[in-house]
């Protein structure tokens, strides 16, 4: 919580975002639920393979917000950051690269960008980084979909909030469509 708290901190002091959160003490992503909000998702969007999602994580969580807070009845917040999995970070995004592309004009780089959604419970859906990594690195032998509390999901993932709100995308001159 600390973590994602000094993301909304760091939106708000870089005029990036001013995401309004209020943490609930709720589990929204049981088995269950999670399997009824992929139905949910699929019928709306139709069925998305594997290969849709790769590399498409601001493109993805921008566009499931509206239908995730349709479904869990709670507004997801849209966060970017990086990720340790099994001990290896991907997507490195610092606030000094932050700072830079807001000083140099120019759109932070996309390899260092990853996005998903974090609900008002602090459980984390993340729709694409499963198939992306798998699509360098094979079958991982996890869920298509990463759907937990943070805490819960380490050892092996450890997700690092540095940014919130779908607003700090265009500030930051990137698009939520690539």
């Amino acid at each position: 919580m600390e973590e994602f708290e000094l993301a909304i901190e760091r939106s708000r002091y870089l005029k990036l975002s001013d995401t309004r959160f209020k943490a609930l003490d709720a589990k929204f992503c049981s088995d269950e639920n999670l399997q009824n909000c992929l139905d949910f998702l699929n019928y709306l969007y139709n069925p998305l393979k594997g290969t849709d999602l790769v590399g498409q994580c601001l493109n993805i969580h921008s566009q499931l917000m509206k239908a995730v807070e349709h479904f869990y009845g709670a507004p997801p917040i849209f966060t970017i950051g990086s990720i340790t999995f099994d001990g290896n970070k991907y997507f490195e995004l610092t606030e000094d690269d932050i700072k830079s592309s807001i000083l140099d004009c120019s759109p932070t780089n996309m390899a260092n960008i990853h996005a998903w959604l974090t609900l008002p419970s602090m459980e984390i859906l993340d729709f694409t980084f499963i198939s992306t990594y798998e699509s360098q690195a094979g079958d991982s032998g996890f869920p298509k979909v990463v759907s937990q509390f943070a805490e819960s999901l380490k050892p092996h993932f450890h997700y690092h909030p540095v940014l919130t709100g779908e607003e700090s995308l265009s500030k930051l001159g990137l698009s939520s469509s690539g």
